[in-house]
């Protein structure tokens, strides 16, 4: 038994921008009288990272280990963390767990988010009895920085491609300090590292060693995409190119960033509609 206001979601924070990381929390609160176990969040968006305890994994385990506890395909459905094992919430306990939500889009998005849960048989003597709870959020995100990009090859280093890189702030949050602080550009390979050509950025000590981008301002930037060694093929390589003349690239793995995730889940969400899309077009086809 769930009352109308449980779980509970608290966003933190104002209104959030597209691409914006913002920690929000999920409060479950058992008000019946038996423990429930086996709590599961489905959301229609792949905008949630449940934010999990370190644990002393190699980079080889943690780039196996399922991101944001997901179960299957899709990218938006996990099985929540809400104790040890056996993991269950006893009658009145609550339980608050940190999430991570990255949104997407520049309107008003509904975001839905449906919990199952089980009645807790610790003998499993009769078969699992669920329960189900809806919620749904109506979040609005604004527009923030409009990326592209483009490659071309380039003839005087082999293999290496010249990747040219245009940013546009397109903030409408608020009335005035529209700002963008650029601190760095991302590349996740597996076979290709990121660096930036030199002289892009200035060395006046007038203007600061930062990057900001104004309302309607647009900049362009180039970088080289650099093929890495085979022997570093094994796993997935994060490059990250400072808007700063005075910091290097640096690479790591992928699995060493928390925002990487995200990629995972939009691209898992991406795959299986996708793959649920040409499946029903194939039973139409079918049918006629």
């Amino acid at each position: 038994r769930t009352p109308r206001d449980s779980p509970v979601v608290t966003p933190d924070g104002g209104p959030p921008l597209e691409g914006q990381i913002s920690s929000w929390t999920i409060r479950l609160r058992n008000v019946g009288t038996a423990p429930a176990s086996a709590v599961t969040l489905k959301t229609n968006l792949p905008w949630i990272k449940v934010v999990e305890e370190e644990e002393n994994l190699s980079n080889e385990e943690k780039e196996i280990k399922a991101t944001s506890c997901c179960i299957g395909p899709s990218g938006t459905m996990m099985l929540l963390p809400v104790g040890k094992e056996p993991g269950t919430i006893e009658p009145g306990q609550i339980v608050d767990i940190p999430i991570q939500v990255r949104t997407s889009g520049n309107k008003k998005q509904c975001f839905y988010m449906l919990y199952r849960y089980e009645l807790y048989d610790p003998g499993a003597q009769s078969k699992p009895r669920h329960r189900w709870l809806r919620k749904m959020y109506e979040v609005p995100v604004y527009p923030s920085l409009f990326l592209t990009a483009k490659t071309l090859t380039a003839s005087w280093k082999g293999k290496d491609l010249l990747l040219s890189v245009e940013l546009t702030n397109n903030r409408t949050d608020r009335p005035t300090d529209l700002f963008v602080t650029l601190d760095h550009l991302g590349l996740a390979s597996r076979h290709y590292r990121l660096e930036a050509l030199p002289g892009q950025f200035t060395t006046d000590p007038a203007f600061g060693d930062v990057l900001q981008i104004g309302w309607q301002e647009r900049i362009t930037l180039h970088y080289r995409v650099i093929q890495v060694e085979s022997d570093y093929a094994a796993s997935c390589l994060l490059s990250e190119c400072a808007f700063s003349e005075s910091v290097t690239s640096t690479t790591k793995p992928c699995v060493a960033s928390d925002t990487m995730g995200y990629l995972c889940l939009e691209q898992a969400h991406e795959s299986f509609q996708n793959t649920w899309r040409a499946h029903q077009m194939e039973l139409i086809r079918l049918e006629n």
